[in-house]
């Protein structure tokens, strides 16, 4: 039978261990110890308490393992179902399909935008025509509350009814990305601690109230409000100034904050009022839509429209092109103009120049870029001709390979006629080819090379616009540009057609967008500066627009 001694020298041995895989973490090794603890001393209650603790912990954390599990096996299993969907959709558009029925296809398209329209139509039809009525929904909004659940011991947002608005989370005040808080962002000055008046639920300890604003003196956000039937659904939409919903696409709709903002006279955080208006109000306005939407056509409602996005600022340059700063992206935080989310625009294509597209959205036209949205409400001409100015600098004494633009080539046999003696192409041939009939014919002409350099055939290439008698585009395998061969054949880089196709082009994009005057190849205004004021269409600002996206399909 041990001693005393060595009973309590391992006791507290065992104790100490536990409390330091506690503080690193490591839960299941520190119910080892007081396990061992507790059977060294079974009258000491300590380890005990701790055990039960740890096989608690222990428990949520497999509830949450698991609940991972189903997420990321239901998240992979509806990725194959969309697939499926959408190979369907395609096969039934494709006329070489056996099965082609165009009919099925459109009706597909047409169901979709239907259904955007809808939803755009709703949302615009309560906060134009109820929205400053609505005192029920006022009364519900201002407040939340945190809690504890007395069953599964995570914590949850609850509204003024003590109701769940969102998921349940691990922790509270850790600052990790289980912490109720971090999921927000709130900090612990906004909350109060929770004065129990006798109508706290039974199965919620109230930690503290969060209070965002209060919500008795609503106005209206247009009293006049203009309409505009949408031509292909029928479906009326407002017109006016104080748009709410910005934009609407396939499966996404983005509305913007600002007109509500200044309904209530909110001046705080706009992220905490969105998240606040999407939890408490949003999710149930778009349900009931849904399940209306549904009604009409006999069926159970199966959509659900999330908060995906929120961007301070949106630039639209047509449909289904537009260039978000976004500062949160499902569950992600982001400084604003630091992550950029391009759609459909030049400088996320892989043809344009390393130069322009810049790394990690930094440097290139990203400069441009970020000047046109940190100063939306006071863009000046005259600025952005210095910085396009500074970009010509630069690009001028940047490598060709990041200058140069990128293509492909297909075709080389049939459409090349002749890259020996001259440079020859089949007529209507695209600018790759030519470009590529150039290079080979250069080579041949210095056959001394093509020990260092492979005549180009079909593939990638790079290539850039020059000054030759034979052709106005050169192009080059990546990786291998024949300088030898540049420079004797006197191919000369025209830097100001190449900076006008890179650079100009793209941001003569944003200026066009914005309606304000173009810069052309000189670097020069094209029209006049005096008088020019920049109106309606800047970057909807800390319009903090949010992209309510269809979880059935993704952006």
């Amino acid at each position: 039978m041990p001693d005393v001694a060595s009973v309590n020298i391992e006791y507290n041995r065992n104790i100490k261990k536990g409390e330091q895989h506690l503080k690193n973490k490591e839960f299941d090794d520190a119910l080892k110890c007081y396990e061992k603890a507790s059977n060294l001393k079974l009258e000491n209650e300590e380890p005990k308490l701790k055990i039960e603790k740890l096989k608690k912990l222990q428990s949520i954390r497999i509830k949450i393992n698991e609940t991972q599990a189903s997420f990321s096996f239901n998240k992979a299993f509806q990725m194959a179902l969309k697939l499926i969907l959408n190979a369907t959709y395609g096969a039934f558009a494709n006329q070489h399909f056996v099965l082609s029925n165009s009919k099925i296809a459109n009706a597909i398209t047409v169901m979709g935008r239907n259904l955007i329209n809808y939803m755009a139509h709703g949302v615009d039809d309560y906060f134009f025509n109820h929205w400053v009525n609505d005192k029920e929904t006022h009364k519900l909004l201002g407040l939340e509350y945190i809690a504890k659940d007395k069953k599964d011991g995570l914590y949850y947002f609850l509204n003024r009814n003590f109701e769940k608005i969102d998921r349940g989370y691990i922790e509270f005040n850790t600052g990790h990305n289980k912490d109720i808080l971090m999921s927000r962002r709130i900090t612990t000055d906004k909350l109060t601690d929770h004065l129990d008046m006798g109508d706290d639920p039974a199965n919620f300890d109230v930690l503290y109230d969060y209070k965002i604003h209060d919500f008795k003196n609503v106005k209206s956000l247009d009293e006049n409000p203009k309409w505009e039937k949408e031509e292909e659904t029928g479906y009326l939409l407002y017109s006016g100034p104080n748009s709410v919903v910005r934009y609407q696409d396939t499966d996404s709709m983005y509305m913007s904050y600002v007109p509500i903002i200044r309904s209530v006279g909110y001046k705080g955080n706009p992220m905490e009022f969105i998240f606040h208006m999407d939890k408490v109000f949003m999710k149930k306005l778009f349900n009931d839509l849904l399940v209306k939407y549904g009604k009409q056509f006999l069926v159970e409602n199966k959509q659900d429209f999330e908060l995906e996005t929120i961007s301070k600022s949106i630039l639209f340059f047509e449909k289904k092109h537009y260039l978000k700063d976004v500062v949160f992206d499902d569950g992600v935080f982001h400084d604003s103009m630091s992550h950029f989310s391009p759609t459909g625009i030049k400088i996320v294509r892989s043809s344009t120049p390393s130069f322009v597209r810049g790394y990690k959205q930094t440097g290139g036209i990203w400069e441009f870029i970020k000047y046109i949205f940190d100063e939306s409400e006071n863009i000046n001409i005259k600025e952005c001709l210095r910085i396009v100015k500074d970009l010509r600098k630069e690009f001028e004494m940047s490598d060709i390979e990041d200058i140069s633009m990128s293509t492909s080539v297909t075709g080389y046999e049939q459409h090349v006629l002749n890259d020996t003696t001259g440079v020859q192409v089949v007529s209507a041939s695209n600018f790759g080819l030519k470009a590529a009939a150039l290079h080979n014919f250069l080579l041949n002409k210095n056959s001394e090379y093509k020990t260092k350099y492979d005549l180009i055939k079909d593939g990638k290439v790079k290539y850039f616009y020059c000054k030759h008698p034979l052709n106005n585009v050169f192009a080059y395998l990546r990786g291998f540009y024949p300088i030898e061969i540049v420079q004797k054949e006197n191919v000369q880089i025209d830097y100001e057609v190449q900076f006008d196709k890179t650079v100009l082009s793209i941001s003569n994009d944003f200026l066009k967008a914005l309606d304000m005057p173009l810069i052309n190849k000189r670097i020069a205004i094209l029209n006049s500066l005096f008088g020019f004021k920049v109106e309606e269409k800047k970057p909807y600002q800390m319009s903090i627009l949010s992209d309510y996206d269809d979880d059935d399909e993704d952006e």
